[in-house]
This record gives C-alpha cells, sequence and structure tokens, in this order.
C-alpha cells in the first residue's frame, strides 16, 4: 500500500524538490492539436509498419483490411501513455484505489479530467463507440507504467496563478509535472516587490486598520489567517471570523475566496459537517468557507470537524457507492455573530479554534460599498495581498484566545481581564512595577465592590492575562513608569522610591 504522510508542522523536514522539465516526447500543450496532429501521424506511420511486417506474407488487400480496423483498446491506451504526462493520484489510506489525472503544463496543475482524454480518444479513432471509449480509459488506467502518487500535501510550495512559489527561499519557478500540485491559488504571483495599491479613496491596509479599530495583534492575525488560507495550512485550528452584521467579516471572507478561487472552495456550516456524504464533497477542495453560521445550532458530534481540522482519516462516502477512508486536512474557516455551541470537551474545543472578533460598525453613512463590490477584486490589489501574506513566514497563529475582546465573544470574561484590559489600555507607562500593579488591582475591586484575590493569587492569574504587547520583567528602575498613570485608578497618588529596582511588567511594542 502507498505510504500516506500526515503533516503536522510548517515545512517539517521537507527538503527542497526538483523542477523537471516536460520531457520532449510529451505534449507541452493540451489544446494546441498540431501538435496532437503529428502525433497521430507518427502513431498510425508506426502501426501501418508494425502490421506490415506482422503480415509480410500475406496480399496488400489483407493488410489495408487489418489497417481500417479500429485501434484496439491496449494500443489506444499505449498510445496517449507515450505523450501525456499521466499519475493515478490516491489520498486513501485504507486501500489501493486512486483516480486518473491528466497533466496540463498551461495550468501547471494535474487535472481529473475524463472528458479532455475522452475527446483525444475520439480526434484519434472517430468510429469508437461510447462504450470502447470507456474500454480504451479502463486499459490506460490499468497500463503498469503510469505511477501512483499523492498529491502535494506540504506547505513549502505553494501553486499560485502563474508559478509555484518556495515559502522558504522567497523565490517563484515555473510550474512541474514532477510536484503533483492538484489546485492553485487564483492570483498571480508577481516576482516586482509590491506596494498597496491606491483605488479612488481605498487602500487596504488603512481599511485593515479601520476593520480592526488600530488593533495591532488583530491585524497582524488577520494577515496569518489570509497565509493560512493561501497556504493550506491552519495550525490544526478552525478559523472563526466572528461579529455582528456590518462589521466587515463578510468582505473579509470574500477577499479570502477572491485570492483562493471559488473551484478551490467547498461552502459548508458547520452543522452540515455531520451529513453523511458531507465528506465527499470535500475532495479536492482547499479551503471550507460556511458563512454565517446561525447562533442557534448546537453541534452534538464534532469528530469530524476535529478528524478534518488535525488530518485524521475521516470516511468517505458517496452515494450508492461503498464508503472508505481519506487524508484529508482542508483549511475550515467559519464565520457566525456568536460562536455556537459545540458538545464535548471544553478545553478541546478552545484549544481547536482561533478567533478573529470584528467589531467596527459601518452604518449607511461611512459603509462603501465599493470596498466588496468593486475593490477586493481589482487584480493589483489581489496581486499585493497575495504577494505580501506569502512572504510573511507564517508558522503559526497569533493567539488573540485570552484576550478580553475574545472572552467577550464566548462569554468567558473574568472580573481579571477586565482590570487588566483597564490597565493595559490606559496606561502611558512602558514599564509598570509589581506593586502599582497589585495597588490600581485591589483599587478596582474596592470601587467595583469586588472582593480581590491574594497577591499571590492574582499575581499568578494576572500573567495569563497579558496581551501580546507586554511580559513578565526584570528588576528595572523607574524611569520607564509614569506616576500620572495612578490617576486612572484613585484620587490619592501612588509613590515608589525612585533610586530602587522593581520587578513588574514591561511593553514589547505599542
Amino acid at each position: 500500500m502507498m505510504k500516506v504522510i500526515k503533516t503536522t508542522e510548517v515545512h517539517r523536514e521537507e527538503q527542497e524538490l526538483l523542477f523537471l522539465p516536460i520531457p520532449e516526447n510529451k505534449l507541452s500543450d493540451l489544446s494546441e492539436y498540431s501538435e496532437l496532429d503529428r502525433k497521430i501521424t507518427e502513431f498510425k506511420e508506426k502501426r501501418k509498419q508494425k502490421l506490415t511486417t506482422e503480415y509480410s506474407g500475406e496480399s496488400d488487400s489483407f493488410i489495408r483490411k487489418e489497417l481500417r480496423k479500429k485501434i484496439p483498446h491496449h494500443e489506444m491506451a499505449e498510445f496517449l501513455e507515450s505523450f501525456l504526462i499521466l499519475r493515478k493520484i490516491s489520498d486513501n489510506s485504507d486501500r489501493e484505489d486512486s483516480m486518473l489525472f491528466i497533466y496540463d503544463p498551461k495550468m501547471g496543475i494535474y487535472r481529473h479530467d475524463q472528458n479532455r482524454l475522452e475527446k483525444i480518444i475520439r480526434y484519434t479513432e472517430p468510429s469508437y463507440t461510447n462504450r470502447e471509449v470507456k474500454e480504451c480509459l479502463k486499459s490506460l488506467y490499468f497500463l503498469s507504467n503510469i505511477e501512483t502518487v499523492q498529491s502535494y500535501k506540504e506547505t513549502r510550495y505553494v501553486a499560485c496563478n502563474n508559478c509555484i512559489f518556495d515559502t522558504v527561499n522567497k523565490t517563484s519557478y515555473p510550474f512541474s509535472h514532477s510536484i503533483v500540485f492538484t489546485s492553485k491559488n487564483s492570483i498571480d504571483y508577481i516576482t516586482e516587490d509590491l506596494d498597496s495599491p491606491k483605488l479612488e479613496n481605498f487602500e487596504f491596509n488603512n481599511w485593515l486598520h479601520t476593520l480592526f479599530s488600530g488593533d495591532t495583534d488583530r491585524i497582524k492575525l488577520a494577515w496569518e489567517i489570509l497565509t493560512a488560507c493561501i497556504i493550506g495550512y491552519s495550525d490544526e485550528r478552525i478559523i472563526w471570523l466572528l461579529g455582528e452584521g456590518g462589521t466587515g467579516k463578510g468582505t473579509f471572507q470574500q477577499l479570502i475566496t477572491n485570492l483562493i478561487g471559488r473551484s478551490n472552495i467547498a461552502s459548508a456550516k458547520l452543522n452540515e459537517f455531520e451529513n453523511r456524504f458531507f465528506t465527499s464533497k470535500l475532495i479536492g477542495k482547499r479551503l471550507i468557507i460556511g458563512d454565517d453560521n446561525p447562533i442557534n445550532i448546537n453541534i452534538k458530534d464534532p469528530s469530524i470537524i476535529f478528524s478534518l481540522t488535525t488530518g485524521d482519516p475521516v470516511s468517505v462516502e458517496f452515494k450508492n457507492q461503498t464508503p472508505y477512508t481519506m487524508w484529508m486536512r482542508p483549511v475550515i474557516l467559519q464565520s457566525a455573530n456568536k460562536f455556537p455551541t459545540i458538545q464535548g470537551d471544553s478545553t478541546a474545543i478552545s484549544r481547536r479554534r482561533i478567533s478573529l472578533i470584528f467589531d467596527a460598525q459601518f452604518n449607511k453613512d461611512n459603509y462603501d460599498r465599493d470596498i466588496k463590490d468593486k475593490h477586493i477584486n481589482n487584480s493589483k490589489l489581489l496581486e499585493y495581498v497575495l504577494q505580501k501574506a506569502l512572504h510573511l513566514g507564517f508558522k503559526k497563529f497569533t493567539d488573540l484566545e485570552d484576550s478580553v475582546l475574545v472572552k467577550k465573544m464566548y462569554g468567558e470574561i473574568t472580573d481579571l481581564d477586565i482590570f487588566s484590559d483597564d490597565l493595559f489600555s490606559k496606561c502611558e507607562s512602558d514599564f509598570l512595577p509589581n506593586q502599582f500593579v497589585l495597588w490600581a488591582y485591589n483599587s478596582f475591586c474596592d470601587k467595583q465592590g469586588i472582593t480581590p484575590l491574594s497577591p499571590e493569587q492574582f499575581f499568578r492569574e494576572f500573567k495569563k492575562t497579558l496581551s501580546n504587547q507586554w511580559q513578565s520583567s526584570g528588576p528595572q528602575k523607574l524611569s520607564k513608569f509614569n506616576k500620572e498613570d495612578s490617576k486612572f485608578f484613585s484620587d490619592n497618588p501612588f509613590e515608589l522610591n525612585s533610586s530602587s529596582s522593581y520587578r513588574g511588567y514591561k511593553r514589547i511594542t505599542k
């Protein structure tokens, strides 16, 4: 049985691949019939010579009669294999069941294109019946020299519309039949450095800034989500776009669709994953988008969801066919006003999600319909986004699951989360000593009528609420501590000995 590789890390032990040119005896353009005509002429001439030699003792009329007979199925199959690049592709884990794909040199990908094969067969031998065409395809499938392979499942190389991009070396290469891609992104990769295009009064980075209220962590996560969808890797997480209507999440989702291409996307809300035949519609798809999941759904069995997320085997069943097992790991992206109810281990569910919160409100006065209808469809903009996303060097998501914004969305917010958000959003200092933080916390609890945690418990839990802009710090002087920050918590000023050093929390980025 063919070995199936399950990838769990970006670029894990992935070696540089060879980009082989198309062999001289293979067609370089499936749509160019002059080259095919030459192949057919050569084939029929060789067949005539073979029959003449084989029946050398027979009359000319007998040989002409043999030549008028239909080409045998096995000979037709061998002829097709001689000038087409063919592979049997299987991602199955439990049986030798594969599909015949033909490499399209102009597209740069392998396609399960039975119609094209049938056209070539009929063009070569017009007298074939439908049944005989099917017999030729069957003979072609069972030719021993057609290799059985897996489609490319790693993430180092990304198939763009016009080339293959190496995310390690940041280099583009021409398409090659030696790397088995069955799909590609719909946008060209441009080798020259691109700037964000100005489209009337729209500029992409300004739009992201508006979309996420200037929150640098969410802007960074938005870029990481774009990259994850483009390269087909989601760090074994389900991507959630969460927010009310009119917050821009639908436009962001449409941008992703434009980058990937509709033919590479399956549409399915989370409650559709439980359908018996659901996984059969995922074959050949790199992304599952669920648009606006209803908030009242209750997912009782999330096993298929998690298996697809982690790349574990799933059962695939077409109607009236025997089920079989496949490895699949499409990126799962779902949008909703609120996170739906999912039955099961809450810790495991939380661990498998990555959430991007949309909270900017666009009303009729400040909503620009051209953004969704026009600007995010602009080829120059899409080329810029693709290039920047591919150059990010994405390995894992910026995890904002412990942020106040996300916890509010999931109804998981605590008094300590509220205090932490209040502290870091108001204070202008670049360093906050432990003594000040504890003093501010006790002042906060006093105002709110809350019983404070003990100092030991407070500092243990407070570390968990730190945003990506702050981290714990060793002893520091108070030069970066602004005493004016105390006014946000009490009318009484906070005092410390300025000559001493204190442990606390330092700002990494603003």
